[in-house]
């Protein structure tokens, strides 16, 4: 569930809100997150339906770093087909990293400051599906309707962690994985799926 957000009028007169928590005695407090003083790094791409699994499992996986905390922010995912099509993304949670799968060309990782060091997490994009131990746990889920191209934009699904939970999705060590899964679905004929993962890295515990 979607925290409560509060109305309030910025110093040039805007209206924006912001994510609270609603106390036992009525009273709302503001989200806070350290998350912005951390080093941030964002990767992401477009995957063609040729260069995806027949029956999707995990196609998008960020697995997590031997030296740092890695706090996961933000998933986004966008697919639109020659014709439209409804299925489900599941972010599942692994204690145990992926085996086997053929993973396309590692994504670039882009940090949002230029000074920070090199990001540690890694991304990977499956064309053939790797082996999920069984202990994944799904973390979240939406339904993703992927639009027909020539009717309209793509169908979009956001995962916004820190929003929704006042917490990013956290990983601790390289056996520990985000991953974006499709339940086994078929992809629809002529599907374009664009991706992107927003997370932070620090030696906090």
């Amino acid at each position: 569930m979607a925290l409560p957000e509060l109305p309030f009028i910025d110093g040039a007169g805007n209206s924006l809100t912001f994510p609270a928590h609603l106390a036992a005695d009525g009273s709302y407090s503001p989200v806070h997150s350290t998350d912005g003083t951390l080093a941030t790094y964002s990767s992401g791409g477009t995957v063609l339906v040729a260069a995806m699994a027949a029956t999707l499992t995990d196609l998008i996986v960020l697995r997590g770093s031997a030296t740092k905390t890695v706090r996961v922010k933000k998933i986004r995912v966008q697919c639109g087909a020659t014709t439209g099509a409804t299925m489900s993304v599941l972010i599942k949670k692994h204690s145990i990293a992926n085996t086997g799968g053929t993973a396309i060309t590692t994504p670039d990782i882009v940090p949002f400051d230029s000074g920070d060091a090199a990001g540690t997490a890694l991304p990977l994009v499956y064309s053939a599906n790797p082996t999920v131990d069984a202990s994944a746990k799904t973390l979240a889920a939406a339904t993703l309707v992927t639009t027909a191209l020539t009717l309209g934009p793509p169908g979009t699904v956001e995962f916004d962690f820190v929003r929704d939970a006042g917490k990013a999705a956290v990983l601790r060590g390289v056996a520990q994985e985000l991953a974006v899964n499709f339940g086994g679905v078929t992809p629809g004929s002529g599907a374009v799926l664009n991706w992107s993962i927003i997370w932070t890295e620090g030696s906090e515990s």
